[in-house]
């Protein structure tokens, strides 16, 4: 029985363990590279108009001004998210306008009316008070202002006048 040994370089198998090593270097360079290129497409095509978007939000935010508009570059979910702000900002404008003209309405009728007209916080505070509060009460409506109903009424009637307040 005889044993044959032979000991010849294995150029083959060295060759597919290089081969191997170069397989796993390339599938990790391309993996790093889809990976960048994933990350530069979001942020391209996500990241960087949400940033856009809130800046320009922000922007009329900070300018108070309710006729200022977000622009509307485009057709996607970003674009009709920014046509949906510009619309609650023109239903806001208009209930600021209407409000203003019924502030308008309310306050020349009050300063035309024979009768006090006043507004109060719950604690019995002067807010408001109409002219004709000098004719009737003999204060000028700017002293009323900020002071307690109660100044002006006689201890005994406060249970009563805190009643009306409950």
């Amino acid at each position: 029985a005889w044993i044959l040994q032979i000991d010849s370089p294995r150029f083959i198998y060295e060759q597919g363990l290089n081969s191997l090593h170069y397989f796993s270097l390339l599938l990790v360079g391309v993996g790093l590279s889809f990976g960048a290129l994933t990350l530069s497409v979001v942020e391209r095509l996500v990241l960087s108009p949400v940033a856009s978007l809130s800046r320009k939000v922000l922007q009329v935010a900070g300018s108070g001004n309710l006729s200022e508009r977000v622009a509307v570059t485009g057709n996607n979910e970003l674009d009709r998210l920014a046509e949906t702000i510009n619309t609650m900002l023109a239903a806001l404008e208009n209930s600021q306008k209407e409000q203003q003209t019924s502030e308008e309405r309310y306050r020349l009728m009050a300063e035309n009316s024979t009768d006090l007209i006043a507004r109060q916080t719950p604690q019995g505070i002067f807010l408001y008070a109409s002219p004709a509060c000098y004719s009737l009460l003999g204060y000028e409506p700017e002293e009323l202002q900020n002071r307690s109903v109660y100044e002006f009424v006689h201890p005994q009637d406060w249970s009563i006048l805190s009643q009306s307040y409950s």
